[in-house]
């Protein structure tokens, strides 16, 4: 945390016990080796990305306009029967 610029109980970057304290915990800890490069970033395919978003946003909106639909007819026909019951003779 201290090498990512985590400056803790220390005010300035440059505080003498912090660089002493850097210094240690490298002494200590040995550096980071890997076998082979790691990916900071990977490319997709422009086409099968774009038009996999575009089957799921319209999925989503889809799915969102039949939700609204049942919602609607549901309460429309609750409102209904509730006008019904206080109206008896006008449904």
């Amino acid at each position: 945390m201290l090498t990512l610029g985590f400056l803790g109980r220390y005010r300035e970057v440059d505080d003498p016990e912090r660089a002493q304290l850097l210094e240690q915990l490298n002494a200590r800890v040995a550096p980071l080796e890997t076998a082979h490069m790691l990916p900071t970033q990977v490319q997709a395919s422009q086409g099968l990305m774009t038009r996999l978003r575009l089957r799921t946003a319209l999925s989503h909106i889809l799915v969102v306009g039949l939700l609204l639909i049942v919602v609607w007819w549901a309460l429309d026909h609750q409102l209904k029967s509730v006008i019904a019951t206080l109206l008896p003779g006008r449904a």
